[in-house]
């Protein structure tokens, strides 16, 4: 590198670095002194500069907390390594990808570039995706624990939570975000969905009768996407019969869905209601049509019970809800959204579930960081059903919440099935919505 070069002024030669290719400057870094301590790790202004002319969204406005402690040139560098097919293994490019979208920026008008880079990149590197997704499912035996060494995919990891989280990421931008990919083995994912969610034995005090790890601190990824692998396979047998307006946007806009707010109307936020609660929902279940016998006599969920032919009688419902004040009785574990409670009421459309029913429940940060909604619907007084959700993405997202429900009281002979509850947040929609009877 000549002399003339690095005697420039050291802010001239940061600012000419942010128009060079990060990968180039790892062997900037090796040529000189003087680059290399211009370039070094440690030089948070170059790498910051570099990070956001990529583009990446900058997490500053919206992590504070987070953005102090930041690492521009590692995440970059992940990143880059993602996306250029340094990284040829599936766990931590899912790590990189599941990093980014934990980062995205709440709804605006502006888009995310952090989202645009999630897209880009599950596209380009499908390679990935194509052979590995899980085509068989496990149970949860009768205390809560988990059978692994049933997952096709071993993913070799100590956490189950982190390992958990992955096979959500990786099916869901695989399977539902990029429906294109991996298409080849749906029927079988489909089966190993159903097997899951109608195994009864998957519905235990531990994880509070929903989607969650024993002890209900954190979601219970595998469960959840085989939720969504359910709701979305039936959608898509009915085609254009299901309007898609009234289909979760996750499954038409793809990740945009996730970002905090994104369900919400301008005129719909409010600093109290920070879960985005108050307002319409619409909200799809299932529920198999053959109640719990795919458990048999010896305590083991039979997937060849789940053919082609299998029914499930999908339904569409209507809610209003809204925030009644916090629940000073519930934990909540960020201190800045606690937990609230909410009301309202639910009703379907056809002639046989058109009488209204109370719904009544509780949203709250679970201490992995997620928002958990726990709900019961009431009929003539009496509770008849309980649900527990996650919800998809940051507070009040279009990506709606995902669940679980059955019988309120957990009696033996209850069923079970999921449901998917989203907020329509085009303002069209929801005015078509609010003038059908209620």
């Amino acid at each position: 590198m000549s002399d003339r070069f690095t005697s420039l002024p050291a802010e001239l030669l940061e600012y000419s670095f942010t128009f060079v290719d990060p990968v180039d400057i790892a062997a900037i870094n090796q040529t000189s002194k003087v680059l290399h301590s211009i370039t070094a790790p440690s030089n948070i202004y170059l790498w910051r500069s570099i990070y956001l002319s990529h583009p990446f969204d900058d997490p500053r406005p919206h992590m504070p907390d987070a953005a102090a402690k930041f690492d521009w040139r590692d995440v970059l560098t992940r990143r880059v390594r993602a996306e250029r097919r340094v990284i040829d293994n599936v766990v931590p490019f899912l790590d990189t990808v599941a990093e980014c979208l934990s980062m995205v920026p709440p709804h605006s008008s502006t888009p995310s570039a952090d989202i645009a880079w999630v897209n880009r990149v599950v596209s380009k590197r499908s390679d990935l995706f194509r052979d590995e997704l899980p085509t068989r499912s496990t149970s949860s035996s009768e205390d809560g624990s988990d059978d692994w060494e049933d997952i096709q995919v071993d993913l070799s990891l100590d956490d189950p939570i982190a390992k958990e989280r992955r096979m959500f990421i990786r099916a869901s931008l695989a399977q539902k975000l990029r429906p294109d990919i991996a298409s080849a083995s749906a029927a079988a994912r489909r089966r190993a969905a159903r097997t899951f969610v109608y195994d009864m034995r998957n519905y235990v005090p531990s994880s509070q009768w929903g989607p969650l790890m024993p002890g209900a601190a954190a979601p219970r990824w595998q469960h959840i996407d085989a939720l969504i692998s359910v709701v979305s396979a039936n959608l898509r047998d009915f085609g254009p019969e299901w309007p898609g307006e009234l289909q979760p946007p996750a499954l038409r806009r793809g990740a945009e869905t996730l970002r905090a707010y994104s369900a919400l109307l301008e005129d719909e936020r409010s600093p109290i209601d920070w879960a985005g609660v108050g307002g319409e929902w619409m909200r799809i279940s299932a529920r198999s049509s053959h109640g719990t016998r795919a458990v048999t006599q010896r305590g083991h969920c039979r997937s060849s019970f789940f053919h082609d032919e299998f029914e499930e009688a999908t339904r569409l419902l209507r809610m209003h809800l809204v925030v009644t004040g916090i629940a000073e009785d519930e934990l909540s574990a960020d201190p800045t959204r606690p937990a609230l409670r909410f009301k309202g009421r639910m009703r379907g459309f056809s002639s046989h579930e058109n009488l209204d029913r109370e719904v009544r429940g509780v949203v709250r940060v679970m201490p992995s960081g997620n928002i958990r909604w726990t709900s019961v619907s009431i009929y003539q007084g009496q509770k008849q059903w309980s649900s527990e959700g996650i919800q998809l993405g940051g507070p009040g997202s279009a990506a709606g919440v995902i669940g679980a429900w059955s019988g309120a009281l957990h009696a033996a002979s209850d069923p079970a099935g999921p449901f998917w509850s989203f907020r329509p947040n085009e303002r069209n929609i929801v005015d078509k919505i609010m003038s059908w009877p209620f």
